[in-house]
């Protein structure tokens, strides 16, 4: 069978950022389930796990410049629940390579295990973590239109 060129790939982007954040290669995690088509390594950095995310191909990087303008609003406003981007040694917090645009951020640990064992508390943490998101991001001016999601499908 032959390798997956994306893993390659990959190595290829890690060398963008800077060595102190990762040490090792990085372990293919396939797109874990997720929705958005993204292809996921985890890397055991140094100090901390890191996840390289591949955006689907074709994926506007107008997109994924609001995405992170959204992430780094959340973190500055102490929500650590939201994942921390690196920026490569160029000072992107993106970069793009092989057709793909490539974010290195935090590996936040945890599991989506509502389904399987709902609780009252997890859904109380959810909406108030929801809650804290959307009153981060109420000064940000809202664009006019369709939903992004619904244009993208």
């Amino acid at each position: 069978m032959a390798a997956d060129p994306l893993n390659e790939a990959a190595a290829e982007v890690l060398l963008r950022y800077p060595r102190p954040l990762w040490s090792v290669a990085a372990l293919p995690l396939g797109n874990r389930g997720g929705f958005s088509g993204a292809r996921l390594w985890r890397i055991d950095g140094a100090a901390a796990a890191l996840c390289l995310r591949a955006w689907p191909a074709g994926f506007p990087p107008q997109r994924l410049h609001f995405i992170h303008h959204c992430m780094t609003r959340a973190r500055a406003a102490g929500l650590t629940f939201t994942p921390r981007l690196f920026s490569t040694a160029g000072g992107a917090t993106w970069t793009e390579h092989v057709g793909r645009l490539w974010e290195l951020q935090e590996w936040l640990p945890g599991e989506a295990d509502y389904h399987r064992r709902p609780a009252p508390a997890k859904l109380w943490a959810a909406c108030a973590a929801l809650a804290r998101l959307h009153a981060c991001w109420q000064s940000m001016s809202p664009a006019n239109g369709p939903c992004p999601a619904l244009i993208r499908r």
